[in-house]
């Protein structure tokens, strides 16, 4: 289709003359609707759902390359344009559907489309932007896409406007409707970039989807002319992500399904739902989706299939006052300890991944558990009422989202290995410890950075039977370590009561050995403990190995020695426990400290060494 066509089109579908405001819009926007019809391709035999449909041209452009098409759009518009729309798209039998896409259900049945269409809406969006790419994860059939354009806020225009100095927003001496709408959905409220779309569609933590193949396409279609000659026009060739318009496509996968939480009952352990108000005592709200508040342990079923290898993702958050240690929990199939992982006090979900086999689940069911320590509001009457009601006498441990959980199947170990893959690029890419974000870890000082994956993390990591404290370090560290410190004899860290550190165990070794701190006389005169062993041949079960105790007086470096059972027989991955009797806080010991971390052992490295 080109520019004549498509307009040409345009023209019979207004079945008159277009409206002078809808002449402009189309003149403007024609590039951007034959880049986007582009990438459509032909449709033939799928449905698709256009979300935002006003004004409809895009929408009866996709009809016209031969998919099955349903319009939905919000009703900010007036009552007379929406019955215009509805009207012209009667004839092409497009059905239009009023919703707002930020805070209600799309009206459609899980898995109804084979396309998403979503252009020039999300930067609209002022209340919850996730919401739109839920449900459309939800009403997209397994294996179909979305496709999203918006403009791209690092582009060669922003970036010249600001060097000038200039606003990238519409000019402050405009007319004032342009500048301050009174329509708040006609605002672009926040403008993205190539990264912030990817985070959105495969890597957030905020609402239960997961798209896959992220693919971006930098669109020209709305560059001003400056950006074609000379210096521009270079910038344009080699650099294409300064262009104009974003147009990002995704898929939902094949072998993720959702499952809805009336599907997990019967529950136990678990209070009502609950949901976040917009404004919360004049703050924002917390959490977007519903939640349910635990009890000290929780259980569900979990819905199994039939494949070898299941990872589950479930989101959950620690929202127990900031004054309060991190926490651990523990996950648990049919009474049986699947994994651990550790929570700060914090205000955003994480989100948790749990490798399980279909062998561990009763009549297709997992009985899942949830255990961990439980705190009562009422004891911290100093907290914040936004975030939990102070009086509250319930015993709470952690929040569960109440969206829905995944589960993803792998029938066999080439897609476990790039399931695997795909969660370790996330990790990496998309949760970096970011002062400016994790702020309250900060403040806590614990740096555990992958025990919400860990069932998964274990399969791929590349451990070393050497582990020295330094830069990279937190990739053979699970929960239980503070933050990197650089001490005269080296960068050290302390441990908490008890802390988890894991090492390639290599053929003939028969001796662990650990250089530690026992820590400032101050803290105690002595610290004491004991050291938990445990080996893995596959990297998912642990098998037991041995338990040792240590005893050191205060104020030394030493080498903490310990004699394996045996030697290693064959390569696996060890695990090592600390875990220490005493409780040493520096705010409690010391007067005017603020420290409030509980340190045990400073640990310089570790290494397993040949018999």
């Amino acid at each position: 289709m080109n520019k004549e066509e498509l307009k040409t089109l345009i023209q019979q579908y207004a079945n008159g003359p277009l409206l002078d405001w809808e002449e402009g819009y189309l003149n403007y926007h024609t590039a951007r609707f034959l880049d986007t019809l582009n990438l459509l391709g032909p449709g033939s035999g799928q449905r698709l759902l256009d979300v935002g449909a006003f004004p409809g041209h895009l929408t009866v452009a996709a009809h016209s390359l031969g998919y099955q098409v349903d319009g939905l759009t919000g009703t900010a518009e007036s009552t007379p344009s929406l019955q215009m729309l509805a009207d012209r798209l009667e004839p092409y039998g497009i059905a239009l559907v009023l919703a707002d896409v930020e805070s209600e259900p799309f009206p459609y049945p899980d898995k109804s489309f084979d396309v998403v269409l979503a252009t020039e809406i999300i930067e609209h969006l002022h209340f919850n932007p996730y919401r739109l790419l839920r449900e459309s994860f939800r009403v997209l059939k397994p294996g179909g896409r979305i496709l999203i354009t918006t403009p791209n806020i690092s582009s060669l225009q922003n970036v010249i406007r600001l060097i000038r100095g200039q606003n990238i927003h519409p000019h402050i001496y405009g007319r004032f409707y342009e500048t301050y709408s009174s329509i708040l959905s006609g605002r672009h409220l926040r403008e993205f970039t190539s990264f912030d779309l990817a985070y959105m569609l495969e890597g957030q933590n905020k609402e239960m989807y997961r798209y896959e193949g992220v693919k971006v396409t930098y669109s020209k279609c709305l560059d001003p002319l400056f950006s074609k000659p000379r210096l521009a026009g270079w910038v344009d060739r080699f650099w294409p992500r300064f262009r104009s318009t974003l147009m990002v496509e995704a898929c939902r996968s094949r072998e993720i399904a959702l499952i809805h939480p009336e599907e997990t009952e019967p529950v136990t352990g678990f209070y009502p739902i609950e949901e976040h108000g917009a404004n919360m005592y004049g703050i924002a709200r917390v959490l977007t989706t519903p939640f349910r508040w635990t009890e000290g342990t929780a259980h569900l079923q979990l819905p199994a299939s039939e494949a070898p290898y299941q990872i589950f993702f479930l989101n959950v958050v620690c929202m127990i006052p900031e004054s309060l240690p991190p926490v651990e929990w523990t996950v648990g199939i049919n009474g049986r300890t699947i994994t651990t992982f550790s929570l700060l006090p914090d205000r955003m979900f994480t989100t948790v991944r749990i490798l399980l086999s279909p062998e561990l689940a009763v009549q297709g069911r997992f009985h899942f558990s949830l255990s961990g320590p439980a705190w009562k509001p009422i004891d911290h009457p100093r907290a914040n009422d936004y975030e939990f009601t102070v009086n509250d006498q319930r015993n709470l441990g952690i929040a569960v989202g109440w969206d829905g959980f995944l589960r993803e199947d792998c029938y066999d170990q080439k897609a476990l290995q790039k399931a695997v893959q795909r969660e370790s690029r996330i990790l990496e890419r998309y949760e970096p410890f970011d002062e400016d974000v994790h702020w309250r870890k900060k403040h806590h000082g614990f740096d555990d950075r992958w025990s919400h994956l860990q069932t998964l993390y274990l399969l791929q990591a590349d451990f070393k039977p050497v582990l020295r404290m330094g830069k990279d370090d937190w990739r053979q560290l699970g929960p239980g370590w503070y933050f990197l410190e650089n001490w005269v004899e080296g960068p050290v860290r302390w441990t908490s009561r008890r802390a988890v550190a894991y090492l390639g165990a290599q053929k003939g070794q028969k001796r662990l050995r650990i250089r530690v701190f026992s820590g400032d006389p101050g803290l105690g005169e002595r610290i004491s403990g004991s050291l938990e062993l445990a080996i893995s041949p596959d990297r998912i079960s642990f098998l037991p190995l041995s338990e040792a105790p240590f005893d050191l007086p205060a104020g030394i470096w030493t080498d903490l020695k310990f004699d394996l059972p045996q030697k290693i027989s064959s390569p696996g991955v060890m695990r090592l426990i600390l875990k220490t009797d005493q409780t040493r806080s520096p705010a409690c010991l010391f007067p005017g400290s603020n420290d409030t971390r509980e340190l045990c052992l400073g640990v310089k490295g570790m290494a397993l060494e040949q018999g």
